[in-house]
């Protein structure tokens, strides 16, 4: 039926016939579903009234007295769904229709009239159903380009391998650290990378983790590209959880390596120093104890001189001497 609604779907009728608008109309006025109906006779009254307010539909005559129906599909260019009328059908006529970007195409017939309601509602519903699909179509893409971007802005050297060691894919960074293009690395063999070149098979990272399934590490110096680096690769799995590539990231640790060996070296400095100071007090102890014998040996040889001049019976400053001199020389 037709009301004022606002919230109801807005048609718009471009027809110049005023017999034809009455057969649209009528066939509006015969159902349950709401509608809002406008006509407008030529081109340009039509334009206004979208300018004024863009219908959520329009059925419009193919052959107008100021121009055709395809001049309103531009307009609108895409905006909302146009449904196209003529009063000669032909496949020629429908294809041109459909190629203008239409949504329907009918031939006018008193019977065509009668049922435009319901071709106005499947119109409605398609266009519905596409722009829900154009949405999730923009979301997938928007979602790719995302994950396109995150990918490549990752500075880790990425590539996706499959099991039998093709290169799918590659981040930036890894085909940069190669001097390539990311193109220039897919369908290559994974070992034609410079950090998998002088591995042996047997160490392959990707044979073993579709020999277990199992994330695999390893730390290897790549001197090709000059550094270090922490090498993982990771099971992707298909839907029925079948391994289907491997996801292989070599991080840069470099810097974190010259950072332990300096670390490692700086310890060792210090060990170093440490036993240096255990020698210094060490030696200090023996030449405080070896003083205290000479002290010994020195006095007693001054009593002994002593005792010569004075014609010298006993030998004991001679024996604690010679015991002295003994430890000194233990």
């Amino acid at each position: 039926m037709l009301t004022d609604n606002p919230l109801v779907p807005r048609i718009l009728i471009v027809e110049d016939d005023d017999n034809h608008v009455e057969l649209i109309r009528r066939s509006f006025e015969n159902v349950s579903e709401e509608f809002q109906l406008m006509s407008v006779g030529t081109m340009l009254e039509a334009f206004a009234a979208i300018d004024r307010q863009l219908p959520n539909l329009i059925v419009t005559d193919f052959r107008l007295p100021d121009g055709d129906g395809s001049e309103l599909i531009l307009r609108v260019d895409g905006a909302c769904p146009v449904v196209l009328m003529t009063s000669q059908g032909s496949e020629q006529v429908a294809v041109e229709a459909i190629k203008s970007g239409a949504q329907d195409y009918i031939v006018k017939s008193p019977e065509a009239f009668a049922h435009l309601s319901v071709t106005a509602k499947y119109a409605l519903q398609t266009w519905a159903l596409v722009q829900s699909r154009k949405l999730a179509d923009e979301a997938i893409r928007r979602g790719k380009r995302e994950w396109e971007q995150t990918f490549d802005a990752v500075p880790d050297l990425i590539a996706i391998i499959d099991t039998s060691h093709t290169i799918l894919r590659v981040n930036r960074t890894m085909a940069e650290r190669c001097g390539l293009k990311p193109d220039e690395l897919v369908g290559r063999n994974c070992h034609e990378l410079p950090h998998c070149s002088n591995m042996s098979l047997s160490f392959c990272l990707i044979d073993k983790m579709l020999q277990d399934g199992q994330r695999q590490s390893q730390e290897t110096e790549v001197k090709e590209i000059g550094g270090f680096f922490d090498i993982t690769v990771s099971p992707l799995y298909d839907a029925d959880g079948r391994i289907i590539a491997g996801v292989h990231v070599a991080r840069d640790i470099t810097e974190r390596k010259m950072a332990d060996e300096k670390r490692q070296e700086l310890e060792r400095q210090f060990q170093q120093a440490q036993k240096l100071e255990s020698i210094g007090v060490l030696a200090g102890g023996i030449a405080h104890d070896f003083n205290n014998i000479l002290t010994i040996i020195l006095g007693h040889c001054f009593i002994v001189k002593e005792d010569i001049d004075a014609g010298m019976t006993d030998k004991s400053h001679i024996l604690l001497i010679e015991s002295a001199a003994n430890r000194a020389a233990d």
